[in-house]
């Protein structure tokens, strides 16, 4: 159970990276971790994320990482056939 969570866990993550990578880039540049990870602080800095288009690099970065999961899990359960 240990090796699957660590397993869950490592591909999670890579899967967050790949995501932010490819998803984090907004006008050019890479939009800050903080930023992207943050909670919204209320309804006008939700409405400037989503004009900005950060809440849909989050979803998909967040996408990402959460496919990354699974694909952790698939190989486990693979391996262990």
């Amino acid at each position: 159970m240990r090796r699957l969570l660590t397993v869950v866990l490592v591909f999670a993550a890579i899967g967050l990276v790949i995501g932010y990578l490819l998803f984090g880039r907004i006008g050019g540049d890479y939009v800050a971790l903080g930023e992207l990870l943050s909670p919204s602080r209320g309804i006008f800095d939700e409405v400037s994320r989503e004009l900005r288009g950060i809440n849909h690099a989050r979803r998909n970065v967040l996408l990402a990482g959460g496919i990354g999961a699974v694909v952790g899990l698939i190989t486990v359960g693979f391996r262990k056939r």
